[in-house]
């Protein structure tokens, strides 16, 4: 086992590698969600779509039926209005009037319905319409979009795969106890090491106890800052050049 000095160089590479890693484990935990906004948009695109032609199917088939009926009670109101002339006694007479009066207001009320109805029809195809348009022109764009996030998903895997195996061999030479209290301090602190200069943890630019400063530059044991709990140690010559 590599002595007290060496592992703690060993741990500040190991940091510093976690924290270039962790930008390929974030933006792998964003992909998810953004492939799953894409497919989200997608389908509600296609069930605005289906909503809005179901609408028009179903008042094109009331139209349908309103013409049906109308033409039925035309013809209903035509018999009525021939026979009105072959009737002999003034009740009959007028008892027949007022239902071709009646049948007239029916009929009138008909039209208009269906007058209004053929709007909603012209407003409903161009929705449909619109809506198609848009469909057929973002499916492509919806589709490259996806597909280029799923092969980034994949390529990060195979990258995260690969810096794992890169990270065992990091993990060579540096005692289970450190590794696990550096995993301890890793879960709450992004950058779970420090250095301390002059008294100073520059993690958090909190002093350190004068008492705790001086064991630390003995190094002969491992030591957090009480302020923000990570590992500290010192920088020397012959130690963490360039950190």
């Amino acid at each position: 086992m590599a002595g007290l000095r060496e592992q703690l160089d060993r741990i500040f590479k190991l940091s510093r590698f976690d924290q270039e890693c962790r930008q390929f484990q974030e933006r792998q935990a964003l992909l998810p969600g953004l492939r799953e906004e894409i497919e989200s948009g997608w389908i509600l695109l296609q069930k605005n779509l289906e909503e809005k032609k179901g609408i028009l199917v179903s008042v094109e088939k009331e139209r349908r039926d309103k013409e049906m009926d109308l033409r039925v009670s035309q013809e209903s109101l035509k018999k009525r209005e021939t026979r009105v002339n072959e009737i002999k006694t003034n009740k009959e007479y007028q008892a027949a009037l007022k239902e071709v009066s009646q049948g007239k207001k029916e009929n009138k009320e008909m039209e208009d319905h269906l007058l209004k109805l053929m709007g909603q029809i012209e407003e409903l195809t161009k929705e449909v319409s619109v809506l198609e348009e848009q469909y057929r022109s973002s499916e492509a764009s919806h589709r490259d979009k996806y597909q280029a996030l799923v092969q980034e998903e994949e390529e990060l895997g195979r990258k995260l795969g690969e810096l794992s195996m890169v990270r065992n061999g990091l993990l060579d030479g540096i005692g289970p106890s450190l590794i696990v209290q550096y995993e301890k301090v890793r879960k709450i602190r992004s950058d779970p090491l420090a250095l301390v200069e002059g008294g100073t943890c520059l993690g958090c630019h909190m002093h350190v106890p004068p008492q705790l400063f001086n064991q630390i530059l003995r190094q002969q044991a491992i030591y957090t800052c009480p302020s923000c709990h990570r590992i500290l140690s010192i920088k020397e010559k012959e130690g963490l050049a360039g950190v």
